[in-house]
């Protein structure tokens, strides 16, 4: 079953919810950590050829999603289920937050877009796009 990843909020209230499945395994293919169902299948197709070489995010079926933690060792593979781009920064950022990847000064430079605004017609702010879960190991 996929688990909440990234909730949209306005004010006090969750508007919606994009939920998924975050995979994280190191060489040999054993889970360092997981949220949803580690089994799920994903088909990257071809994209996911330069995760062999180089540390990048590739896409592959929507919504689909991997990273390569070359320092590490790790594959990361992330699927936002209804496929929305807008949960795909928040997820990102917070599954290499919680994995440790990230130093602080790259967490302050990717703040505005782990935790995004909402604005209306008149450019206020009414509500949020933000990570919601937390990695089991």
């Amino acid at each position: 079953m996929p688990e909440p990843l990234v909730a949209v909020t306005r004010g006090d209230l969750i508007e919606s919810v994009h939920r998924g499945h975050i995979v994280v395994t190191d060489e040999s293919g054993s889970i360092i950590f997981c949220l949803g169902d580690p089994s799920f299948n994903l088909c990257l197709r071809s994209c996911a050829k330069p995760l062999q070489a180089l540390p990048v995010i590739a896409t592959g079926a929507e919504g689909g999603y991997a990273l390569s933690l070359m320092e590490k060792g790790w594959g990361v593979a992330i699927k936002i289920e209804d496929g929305s781009n807008r949960a795909l920064s928040p997820a990102v950022i917070e599954t290499l937050s919680q994995l440790g990847m990230l130093s602080a000064d790259e967490a302050m430079r990717l703040q505005p877009y782990h935790q995004t605004s909402i604005y209306n017609h008149r450019k206020e702010i009414v509500g949020e796009v933000r990570a919601c879960f937390h990695l089991t190991g």
